[in-house]
């Protein structure tokens, strides 16, 4: 397969894992789309993690642990039906016309912020920390203990998180190879799911301050000073996105791991404390 099929169906096995989860958690909200695949990468680390601690591979954890969330998230839903009836009548009202268009506006400005995957470019601690630990992660239980506590290695900062990491070994379990392209791709895929979910905390601002200036409009009628205030959330959530792009620069397409815990702090910041 292409380095771009691979990514793509990478974040679409990301995605299914972390799909009922995010749904149970968050709702049928727009901002729930790049939630899929990141949620399925947090998944992904607790695999590598109970991979190294315990014994099975990293593939074998991933699909328990994401069978478990699955049948958790669904369990939830039949115990409390009336959350079902919420994510059921959520998805048939679907996306106001000027929320979708944030959306495509915003992710038009973090599929800016990617263009330089255009050229190829591996960072130097991609390959000596992220990558390496990848390639242990691919060989299983025991050859990942024994190079964890071999004394050499202890450059490679063998006791990082292992999430990165473990996104980069299941894109090449999906693809049958160990390609550089492959792993670094992959996780700027990742880091501009958490660019848009960070970004997406300045729409949702903006919503909530318009739905605040007219209460009687409800959800899906705005008067036009509210849909005035939306838009301008749009326009600086797209400039947001682009200076943060600007600012991490090829850091986000090099497989460092830097801006994807960075982005995910800012996501929980906006989203845990300021909303």
């Amino acid at each position: 397969m292409s380095p771009a099929v691979t990514v793509t169906v990478t974040m679409l096995v990301l995605a299914a894992a972390g799909l009922l989860p995010v749904l149970l958690l968050v709702g049928p909200r727009l901002v729930a789309l790049p939630l899929f695949p990141l949620a399925g990468a947090a998944l992904c680390g607790a695999a590598a993690a109970c991979s190294i601690a315990l014994s099975w591979s990293l593939l074998q954890w991933f699909v328990l642990l994401s069978g478990a969330a699955f049948l958790l998230s669904l369990g939830v839903f039949i115990r409390r039906p009336e959350r079902a009836r919420r994510l059921l009548l959520g998805l048939r009202r679907g996306v106001r016309p000027l929320v979708a268009l944030g959306g495509v506006v915003v992710l038009a400005a973090v599929a800016w912020t990617l263009r330089p995957l255009r050229v190829p470019s591996v960072g130097f601690d991609s390959r000596a920390i992220w990558i390496l630990h990848a390639r242990w992660l691919r060989q299983g239980h025991t050859f990942e203990l024994a190079a964890i506590r071999n004394h050499f290695l202890v450059l490679s900062h063998p006791g990082y998180p292992p999430l990165v990491s473990a996104v980069m070994a299941l894109a090449w379990r999906v693809s049958g190879t160990s390609s550089d392209r492959v792993a670094v791709a992959t996780v700027a895929v990742l880091n501009g799911c958490a660019l848009l979910v960070a970004g997406w905390g300045i729409v949702e601002a903006a919503r909530r301050a318009a739905l605040r200036l007219h209460p009687g409009a409800g959800p899906s009628r705005l008067v036009t000073r509210p849909r005035l205030l939306l838009g301008v959330g749009i326009v600086l959530a797209a400039l947001a996105v682009l200076v943060a792009g600007g600012v991490v620069g090829t850091f986000a397409t090099n497989g460092y791991a830097d801006p994807l815990w960075s982005l995910a702090a800012v996501s929980i910041v906006v989203f845990g404390l300021v909303l």
